[in-house]
């Protein structure tokens, strides 16, 4: 998973926001599962969401943890790590199943 997280380079560059949206030449997708996911990981979460999905997705940390390391309250997280969720699920959404 944590591969996954590695921004690739491609998406450091201006134009990034024209490769995201272009998803499918001749039903090809220009951009894998990999690529798309950490595009939007590092683009459209915030960075406490990103550091909540990091931190217990990868490093596999209790929301208990996580709450003592960015010093938030518990339900914060909770809310935080669902949010995000639902942010990447909607970007996944949209970059595999629309046509």
């Amino acid at each position: 998973m944590a591969d996954l997280l590695h921004l690739d380079e491609r998406f450091l560059k201006d134009e990034k926001s024209e490769d995201f949206f272009c998803f499918f030449e001749d039903e090809k997708p220009k951009m894998s599962f990999e690529e798309v996911f950490c595009y939007a990981i590092e683009e459209e979460l915030t960075s406490v969401q990103r550091d909540c999905i990091k931190l217990y997705y990868c490093e596999n940390k209790s929301v208990v943890e996580i709450a003592d390391i960015l010093e938030l309250h518990r339900s914060v997280i909770y809310r935080h790590i669902e949010n995000a969720k639902n942010k990447l699920y909607k970007v996944l959404k949209y970059a595999f199943l629309m046509k």
